[in-house]
């Protein structure tokens, strides 16, 4: 009796493990634990203006490193970039994430405060442009999407992100706040489009903050690009540190 009540408690025990979810499908991720940049690819860094960046040992979300971002904008444009194009240029399907802590308020005085986004290479310009980002915007201090559609000077872009939509930057703002003295996660799901069938779905914390579908996500026939940034034309204070780790590309959620 014994022994058939233990192989039932046995089986129902692998049952349970059977049933549990599968862990996400990760394909890439960095956590500087390496104590530099090495994984997220050679030629994956791109500054302008007064950038500093390093890996330290000063905060970490998991293990004992992160990526430090600091930006000077008293002399203008500042940007800290760090790319990770191998997966996003295949244009296969994925879910992007990155955790973030911002140690000090900021405030974006000019224009906004750039700190993920989808780029795409295109005939226009001979560099990739950005197609989405996911900025801060003060009044108060909380996140926006922007659709650019590779459009810097607002009339050599690509109309979208809807088919109905004309050429213009776009500005979709949410009233979820910046979290300062705290870890965060901004993660996207992005299913590429050079029509409109694209979808790009963002969550922050864990929370669902945006959900695009039958979009335009990059230029017809172009790729798609993805980068983590420290990137503002003007703030106050002028410097800002952002600290970035546990990076990741996946499959799954």
């Amino acid at each position: 009796m014994l022994g058939r009540l233990a192989l039932g408690l046995l089986a129902a025990g692998l049952l349970l493990l059977g049933a549990a979810p599968a862990r996400a499908a990760v394909v890439w991720s960095a956590g500087m634990e390496t104590g530099d940049i090495s994984e997220w690819g050679p030629h994956s860094s791109q500054d302008t203006g007064a950038c500093d960046r390093s890996v330290t040992t000063e905060r970490a979300h998991s293990g004992t490193h992160s990526l430090k971002l600091t930006i000077d904008t008293s002399g203008g444009v500042a940007a800290c970039r760090q790319h990770r194009n191998k997966e996003a240029v295949s244009g296969n399907t994925y879910y992007f994430s990155a955790w973030y802590y911002y140690p000090a308020a900021f405030f974006p005085v000019k224009e906004q405060y750039n700190v993920f986004q989808f780029k795409s290479h295109g005939p226009t310009y001979a560099k990739p442009q950005p197609f989405w980002t996911i900025e801060a915007t003060q009044s108060p201090l909380t996140f926006a999407l922007n659709w650019k559609g590779g459009d810097v000077s607002n009339t050599d872009g690509i109309p979208g992100p809807y088919e109905t939509s004309t050429i213009s930057q776009k500005e979709y703002r949410s009233t979820t706040q910046v979290p300062i003295g705290r870890w965060f996660q901004i993660e996207a799901y992005l299913a590429q489009s050079g029509q409109f069938t694209g979808t790009l779905t963002v969550w922050i914390d864990g929370t669902l903050v945006w959900d695009f579908q039958n979009v335009r996500t990059k230029w017809p026939g172009g790729d798609q690009r993805w980068s983590v940034n420290n990137y503002s034309n003007r703030l106050d204070p002028p410097i800002a540190t952002a600290f970035i780790d546990d990076a990741q590309i996946s499959t799954t959620r």
